[in-house]
């Protein structure tokens, strides 16, 4: 019998089982893929992606179990952001090669950017500014990534 003041959580069953059941698929994806070489990160081997994918099956799952069990709350879905995000990354996949990747990346920024109401245009500009200098270091000085930091669109 319930005391007052006590309120009694019911959980989905169904949502629980469910998440349990990817939780442990992805274990075992992970566990399958074990065998398999990883490679590095310029030459990723066979084990790589089925491992990185088990992996983020693994968290979403547990994310779902968290959100079943009223740890998480659920996101309110918001299409500006959305849309400016998705903008941002095509724009950036399509002038990466043709532009450089600093142009890419300030379009990247700029463009995301828009998806928040109250951004001002400096504190992206900075950012912009500090991702394509970390962005050059690492993927290009770092890594030796063929891509180039500035290249003429002519």
């Amino acid at each position: 019998m319930e005391e007052p003041g006590m309120s009694r959580q019911r959980y989905n069953r169904a949502e629980i089982l469910a998440a349990a059941g990817l939780v442990a698929f992805g274990l075992a994806v992970i566990a399958l893929a074990a065998d398999y070489p990883l490679g590095g990160l310029r030459r990723p081997g066979p084990g790589f992606f089925p491992i990185l994918a088990g992996t983020v099956l693994v968290v979403l799952a547990l994310a779902i179990l968290a959100e079943v069990r009223g740890l998480a709350t659920r996101p309110v879905f918001r299409l500006r952001p959305f849309v400016a995000v998705s903008l941002g990354i095509a724009g950036f996949a399509l002038t990466v090669e043709r532009a450089g990747l600093v142009p890419a990346t300030v379009i990247l920024v700029l463009v995301s950017g828009l998806g928040e109401a109250r951004t001002s245009l400096l504190s992206l500009a900075g950012v912009a500014l500090f991702l394509s200098v970390l962005g050059v270091l690492l993927f290009i000085d770092g890594l030796g990534m063929p891509l180039t930091a500035i290249r003429g669109v002519l």
